[in-house]
Formats: structure tokens, C-alpha cells, sequence
């Protein structure tokens, strides 16, 4: 269980001050989030994964369910939302340093682990929360 975002990846010799434009020299669009990078790991490790998450009706979401068909990943527990699939940008300087500015669709967990354990036949999920977001780490079986 966890979050897609889509990356947009800029880099410059410096992060910009407030207010100020700066012209970057390369700039990559692609997956990310926490949880769905985790997944798309394990898959590509030969592991067995399914992913329990939310994406917007947008060509962000198709993005992340294109990545979950071509990795393997079982995506039949990521739900959609009416909500747009979250975003960040990156901005990287030439020392690799970095800010990032996020805007992720606000999941509903509590639905989503109702949806879940439904789908599942199970009581409840165990999770552990860690920086930036909550990793599965059990089931509960009824």
C-alpha cells in the first residue's frame, strides 16, 4: 500500500531563490512515489507483488497502470478517484542537492483499507508508517 506520484525532474546548476526563473539543462518525466517504486523493486527482485493504492482518472494514472502491466504487478486493488494522480517536482542542482515541491491526491486510507480488507475477506491490515508515507507489513486474518 503506498502512493504514485509522477516525477518531473529538472536539473541546473542551482536551486532557484524565490521569485527568480532559471533555465535547466535536462529535464525527465517519469513514475515515483514511495510505495509504488518499492513495488515496481520487488517485481523486478522476481517477487510476487500486489499493489493496494489510488490513482486519478488521468494520463498519470494510465502511466502508473501501464508501469504496474509492464513490471508484472498485480494492480487490481488501485482504486480510482476523482482526484488527479499526484505530482512532484524536482529540482536537482549540479552538487545533487535537491528541493521538491509536491502535490499527491489525498488518499482516503481508511476507505481504502475498508475496500481492501473487503476484496480480501480479511478483518484488518497492519502497517508500520515510516518517512513519507505507510508501508503493508501484515494481515489479520478473520
Amino acid at each position: 500500500m503506498g502512493s504514485f506520484v509522477v516525477d518531473l525532474t529538472f536539473r541546473t546548476e542551482r536551486i532557484p531563490v524565490w521569485g527568480e526563473t532559471l533555465m535547466g539543462s535536462k529535464f525527465k518525466l517519469g513514475p515515483g512515489g514511495k510505495g509504488s517504486n518499492q513495488a515496481v523493486t520487488a517485481a523486478r527482485a522476481g517477487d510476487h507483488v500486489s499493489f493496494v493504492s489510488k490513482l486519478g482518472p488521468d494520463p498519470f494514472g494510465d502511466m502508473a497502470h501501464n508501469l504496474y502491466r509492464n513490471e508484472g504487478i498485480d494492480a487490481s486493488l488501485v482504486f480510482t478517484t476523482a482526484s488527479a494522480t499526484g505530482v512532484a517536482a524536482i529540482i536537482v542542482d549540479a552538487l545533487g542537492s535537491l528541493g521538491t515541491l509536491s502535490a499527491q491526491l489525498r488518499h482516503d486510507w481508511e476507505r481504502t483499507n475498508s475496500q481492501f480488507c473487503k476484496s480480501l475477506n480479511i478483518d484488518g491490515i497492519i502497517y508500520g508508517a515510516g518517512r513519507g508515507g505507510r508501508t503493508l507489513a501484515g494481515v489479520r486474518n478473520t
